[in-house]
């Protein structure tokens, strides 16, 4: 028997070429094998991985060694970075579909136990659809001949009507519903809000801003597919947390380089603290959403922990006193604020734009 690879004599009952290390190969690729080696090259979680999961919360340790030599202890950081934002998006995905499948509460209650219908924000439009149809058939019926509009009629009509307005009984306690804008708030007829091109809604209700016509554009577009605008925001994260890290880097570059002298050095520090807080917060959604509820209150200790964490990790792989790393630590926050903030506002624009 001889390997399929290399032509290499294989010994008997062996399992793998001892030349090149391939597999026995009888002529059949099992589902399982498939699976498995696709998680093996694409996530190769192995022991450096597991350890790396601790050791990185040891505030500085890893990118101390890192760039003492020790490379070969730990995993590759764009790879654990990517992989652990994998995971924060696939937990952050999950616990966003669900916020936008559970059901609207109407008029300030729990939907009646009665109603035929269940609304969600993914079905928000529907009902407004079916709003602006229950009030097509009522025009309709006021432009009937005056011999055909009997108060006979009109009550079996209006009885019709109710009943089927119950199951969306105040979701729409007016005509219109109000969008918010930057610096005003408008409200725009169900109506247009059903049949009314985006950019046509713009210009009917008197919008000029670019900005404002955007954002009016973009929210009409995502109460009619909230799903789709979802998946957009998602898809963001990563980029949005990577160009932070990016220019992050290059402030640390800016007032640290004295104490690192290369770019690279101030980049991969960030991203094994980011990489840390991400994992910190992979768990605390995963433990919300699947597990229990947890405290909002629980959100301020998290962000105050990240803060500590950034001290103690600046003060171990800079080298710094405690007064030098507070200062920097203190300014740096600052900055990362400001850039945060508008990151916020950026992000979820630009992907408005692509949604």
């Amino acid at each position: 028997m001889h390997c399929k690879n290399c032509e290499q004599e294989m010994p008997q009952n062996g399992k793998f070429c001892p030349n090149c290390g391939q597999k026995t190969f009888d002529g059949r690729i099992r589902i399982k094998e498939l699976l498995s080696n696709m998680m093996i090259n694409v996530i190769h979680l192995d022991g450096k991985f597991i350890k790396m999961f601790w050791t990185l919360f040891i505030p500085g340790k890893v990118s101390t060694e890192y760039f003492q030599g020790k490379i070969i202890r730990y995993p590759h950081p764009f790879q654990f970075f990517f992989i652990v934002m994998f995971f924060f998006v696939l937990v952050s995905s999950k616990q966003c579909n669900h916020l936008i499948n559970q059901e609207i509460k109407l008029d300030g209650a729990e939907i009646q136990n009665d109603s035929t219908e269940r609304y969600t924000p993914t079905t928000f439009f529907k009902a407004a659809e079916k709003y602006v149809e229950y009030k097509k058939i009522r025009q309709a019926f006021d432009l009937l001949p005056d011999t055909l509009q009997t108060p006979l009629v009109a009550s079996a009509l209006d009885s019709i009507i109710s009943y089927r307005k119950n199951s969306i009984r105040g979701l729409f306690k007016t005509d219109s519903i109000t969008l918010s804008l930057p610096k005003k708030r408008i409200g725009i007829s169900v109506q247009d809000l059903v049949y009314t091109q985006p950019e046509a809604i713009s210009q009917k209700y008197g919008i000029t801003h670019w900005r404002d016509r955007i954002l009016l554009q973009q929210g009409v577009k995502s109460i009619r597919d909230v799903r789709s605008l979802n998946n957009a925001l998602m898809g963001s994260i990563t980029w949005t947390v990577l160009s932070f890290i990016v220019v992050m880097a290059a402030v640390f570059w800016l007032f640290l380089r004295k104490k690192r002298n290369y770019y690279v050095e101030h980049f991969i520090f960030l991203m094994h603290c980011f990489s840390a807080i991400l994992m910190v917060l992979t768990l605390g959604i995963a433990l919300d959403f699947w597990v229990f509820a947890l405290p909002e209150a629980l959100e301020g200790v998290v962000f105050l922990l990240m803060a500590v964490f950034m001290f103690f990790s600046m003060r171990k792989f800079y080298g710094l006193s405690n007064r030098a790393t507070f200062a920097y630590w203190l300014l740096l926050g600052i900055i990362s604020a400001i850039m945060l903030m508008g990151l916020a506002i950026v992000g979820p624009l630009i992907s408005l734009l692509i949604f």
